[in-house]
């Protein structure tokens, strides 16, 4: 909840959350499984969505971020086999 009141910068959105949040729990009890489990599959392709077009928009800095990560990534991977072949 504390989410909602740094974001608002207010506590009275956490009245409007716990009403949704009953009411989500009140379908999800009352439903049959099959239309519980489209519902959650329905949230979960509209939740990544704008994750999506945000990965899109800072393709530039991921590309960058990836690349400097890559030599850490392969040093690992060598300590690890140099370790596994000395067990």
């Amino acid at each position: 909840m504390q989410h909602f009141e740094y974001l608002f910068q207010s506590h009275k959105y956490n009245i409007i959350y716990r009403v949704v949040f009953s009411l989500v729990v009140y379908v999800g009890a009352t439903q049959t499984l099959d239309l519980v489990w489209n519902i959650s599959d329905i949230m979960n392709a509209l939740m990544a969505i704008p994750n999506l077009i945000c990965m899109l928009l800072l393709h530039n800095i991921i590309a960058k971020e990836v690349d400097r990560f890559q030599p850490i990534l392969e040093k690992e991977r060598k300590a690890y086999k140099a370790a596994k072949k000395s067990n």
